[in-house]
């Protein structure tokens, strides 16, 4: 677990390190990332879990290689940490355009609330399931 959080944080500062650099809208490079955080995690937690019963080939490839352990779920994850670093810097342009410039500090101050919650939730959840 540890080396898998720790490829998709590496994955995540390098897709918002290419996300400041790169010439699409920020519009664009949120579905981008959203996209990639999407398939990449459900990618990543069918193989680790092996949850699906009816994957299809690419889903049935990955969750054998990584039981057989020829790829480790780090690698899975990488798809769905680049996402995040795209989907958090675009985020971030976004409400700095949509936002008043005398209401941008309390628009900033409820995302990185809601993001705490979004991670309290998350780790309530892996908690009681674990």
């Amino acid at each position: 677990p540890r080396g898998a959080f720790a490829a998709a944080s590496m994955a995540a500062a390098w897709g918002s390190g290419r996300a400041r650099r790169a010439a699409a809208r920020p519009r664009r490079r949120l579905l981008a990332g959203l996209a990639l955080l999407v398939a990449g995690s459900a990618l990543a937690l069918v193989a680790a879990a092996g949850a699906a019963p009816r994957a299809d080939a690419l889903l049935a490839a990955a969750r054998n290689a990584v039981h057989t352990g020829s790829i480790p779920v780090a690698a899975l994850v990488l798809p769905a940490g680049a996402g995040y670093g795209l989907l958090s810097v675009a985020l971030l342009e976004l409400l700095d355009d949509a936002a008043p410039p005398h209401r941008q500090v309390e628009a900033f101050t409820w995302l990185t609330s809601a993001q705490a919650l979004g991670l309290a939730l998350g780790s309530l959840s892996a908690g009681a399931l674990a």
